[in-house]
């Protein structure tokens, strides 16, 4: 990226996220009575597109994922109803541009006003007193699930503002799929949330952007406030493990795992069955990954390329779905603000609406049993209360 525009882009996102944080403290805190409650505006906004209307506009104000409007060139108008003004700007993006922006109408034409650079799927955006304004994506389409316009005022609790990954997490949640964090981990990502502990989520495979943004929907809903991490790889069902990897490759699996391990230096880890629950290639790869991933982590010489840049880290435990060897089982029915961590799951399950018709959540009388977990590798010796993931790690 040329110096001038980087340096652009740099105080743009800089200017942007003081605006965001700034409106932030003044609207979102309960009981403003200064600020008053935001009013959505989405349905009644002019959507137009090189100068015509966009035609599929109740595509962009529907609330569902399950289809979205494209753009080859990159620009989407958005202009208020008559006698209101635009105080925020919530996008999920179908697909996340490498570079965009929004731009407002200035003296000299438009104007670029916000270029956030974190690369999330979702992202909540000031635009304080703007009548009109633009998407912009530069150099590639635009593609949007879902665009909510709201007024200034305090904004609806479902409204995502993420924060970026954290570089050390307590808990790191490896999941296949969007869905398997809480169809077979159940309330293991709300109940560790709500003690305060700080949780990575991944996902390996993600088909499209409707499942991505399912995905942040749930997390979301489970108290998750921290971007999870997204792999790359194609979402399939494999009958074996042997298959799961003819497409996926045990390296680049490998190199996906271990990364997330140095990278994010998570304490425990929590991920799939060694048999794929029901058999799935896919989960099994997970866990397979994840047990010689562990045994290799704290080795610079194993994908040295990774350490050189990372660092080197060991994971103190491995947990498997339903493995057998120093067993235990999470208590559920814990408290999360004002519902059981099982209940702040189904909730969070149910934000996976494309996925309702296919899978259910496997509770304490299915095979599957959510809440049963199994020590598979530690290097601070085995448990011996059982029942909770953090057992001999010091607070």
């Amino acid at each position: 990226m040329p110096l001038r525009r980087r340096a652009l882009r740099a105080g743009l996102w800089a200017a942007h996220t003081f605006a965001v944080l700034a409106l932030l403290a003044l609207l979102l805190p309960a009981g403003s009575a200064r600020a008053g409650a935001a009013v959505e505006l989405s349905a009644q906004c002019d959507f137009t597109c090189n100068g015509q209307a966009v035609r599929t506009q109740s595509r962009l104000t529907d609330g569902s994922y399950l289809h979205a409007f494209e753009e080859a060139r990159g620009r989407l108008e958005i202009a208020a109803p008559e006698g209101e003004r635009i105080g925020w700007v919530y996008l999920c993006f179908a697909q996340t541009p490498a570079d965009w922006r929004l731009e407002r109408l200035g003296e000299d034409g438009w104007e670029p006003f916000a270029a956030p650079e974190e690369g999330f799927a979702h992202a909540l955006v000031a635009a304080p007193g703007l009548s009109k304004l633009r998407i912009v994506a530069r150099d590639e389409a635009l593609a949007l699930n879902e665009v909510r316009v709201f007024t200034e005022g305090t904004l609806p609790g479902d409204v995502q503002v993420w924060q970026p990954t954290p570089r050390k997490a307590d808990l790191l949640v490896l999941a296949a799929h969007p869905d398997d964090e809480f169809i077979f981990f159940g309330g293991l990502i709300p109940l560790y949330v709500s003690r305060g502990k700080q949780v990575v989520v991944a996902c390996a495979a993600v088909r499209n952007g409707t499942r991505r943004s399912e995905f942040l929907n749930g997390l979301w809903e489970a108290g998750v406030r921290t971007y999870p991490v997204f792999g790359a790889f194609q979402d399939r069902y494999f009958r074996t493990l042997e298959a799961a990897y003819d497409l996926w490759t045990r390296e680049e699996l490998d190199y996906f795992v271990m990364r997330l391990y140095r990278e994010y230096q998570p304490e425990v880890v929590v991920t799939h069955d060694a048999g794929g629950e029901y058999g799935h290639g896919a989960h099994r790869a997970c866990a397979d990954s994840a047990l010689r991933m562990f045994d290799e982590a704290a080795d610079a010489l194993y994908l040295p390329q990774l350490s050189r840049r990372l660092g080197v880290w060991q994971p103190k435990k491995l947990y498997l779905h339903l493995w057998r060897e120093n067993a235990l089982r999470l208590d559920y029915s814990a408290d999360v603000g004002g519902r059981s961590a099982l209940d702040a799951a189904q909730s969070a399950f149910s934000m996976h609406a494309s996925q309702q018709h296919f899978h259910v959540q496997c509770g304490p009388d299915d095979p599957y049993d959510c809440a049963l977990f199994g020590l598979a590798k530690t290097a601070v010796g085995p448990d011996a209360l059982g029942g909770d993931l953090f057992e001999n790690l010091a607070e």
